[in-house]
């Protein structure tokens, strides 16, 4: 919650947050009001470099955006998650997005247990900290 604050605060999230701040986030009495905003203010930096990423690959691939507007023409209204689904080039683009231009570059770090560890054949002796980078693994042949 406190770096969303400071997002709202520092300007980074209040464009979006700033004309309900007092209405939900005051309301301390009942603070699961706040909840949908904050999330929403709180993910804006890892959705934001994930479109970003989707955006120029679109622009420097134009075949792509014709695919896409193509997949997209149809519809009318807000789709549901069956719709969403069944969007196969949607969900490839930002599947491919994310696997290139992870928002989050670094995979999270693990301690290899006292008596150590054997992954892809390789023994890790016990107390070793590992970690899989996101962003190397999406490179990997």
């Amino acid at each position: 919650m406190r770096v969303a604050w400071k997002k709202i605060n520092t300007g980074s999230g209040g464009l979006l947050c700033s004309h309900c701040r007092w209405k939900v986030f005051v309301a301390e009495e009942d603070p699961s009001k706040g909840s949908p905003l904050m999330f929403t203010c709180r993910g804006s930096d890892t959705v934001a470099s994930t479109l970003i990423s989707i955006f120029y690959h679109l622009a420097d691939d134009p075949s792509q955006m014709v695919k896409l507007r193509a997949e997209l023409e149809n519809v009318n209204s807000v789709p549901g998650l069956d719709a969403l689904k069944s969007m196969a080039h949607l969900n490839g683009m930002i599947n491919e997005a994310l696997r290139l231009h992870p928002a989050l570059p670094s995979g999270g770090f693990r301690e290899t247990p006292p008596e150590g560890l054997t992954i892809a054949g390789h023994f890790i002796p016990g107390n070793v900290v590992v970690s899989a980078p996101r962003y190397s693994l999406g490179r990997r042949e």
